[in-house]
Formats: C-alpha cells, sequence, structure tokens
C-alpha cells in the first residue's frame, strides 16, 4: 500500500528521538534563514538606492530579534518567591 507524502512525514517524526527532530528542524531552519540573509545581500546592488539610515534600520530589527530567540534558549531559572505578613 503507498503512503502518501503526509503519512511518511509523521511516520518519520514519530520514529525520530526529540534530539533528531531538533536537529533535523533546526537544520533546516537555519538553512532557510541564511538563504534569505543572502538574499537580503543582494539589495547591497548598486542596482538599489538606500540610506544608511535605512541599512541600519533592517540590521536593528534582525539583531533585536535574534537577541529575543537567544534569549528563550537559555535555561528557565526558577523564580523563588516569598511572602510573610
Amino acid at each position: 500500500m503507498a503512503r502518501s507524502a503526509a503519512q511518511v512525514v509523521e511516520y518519520v517524526a514519530a520514529q525520530e528521538t526529540p534530539e533528531e527532530r531538533f536537529r533535523r528542524l533546526a537544520t533546516s531552519r537555519v538553512e532557510h534563514i541564511l538563504d534569505h540573509l543572502r538574499i537580503l545581500g543582494n539589495l547591497a546592488s548598486p542596482n538599489y538606492r538606500f540610506t544608511d539610515e535605512q541599512i541600519a534600520r533592517i540590521f536593528e530589527v534582525i539583531d533585536e530579534t535574534v537577541h529575543e530567540r537567544k534569549i528563550r534558549f537559555r535555561p528557565r531559572k526558577k523564580r523563588e518567591v516569598s511572602f510573610s505578613l
């Protein structure tokens, strides 16, 4: 019996450990981001006109987003809550 592509993906995902799934997805997603950064770099061509402020804003937003995502990967510390009356 032939399986659909969705069934194959579901089957493979069910056989993966969380670590394997992380590696597979992280590799794919990072490659996707790097491809898009390369494409963004194409805008540095003399065929386009831009200001220093525009470029600064583009990379400011990218840097902020990367920083926010890095924070999500840090181990979370449990806050100790103390209370007294």
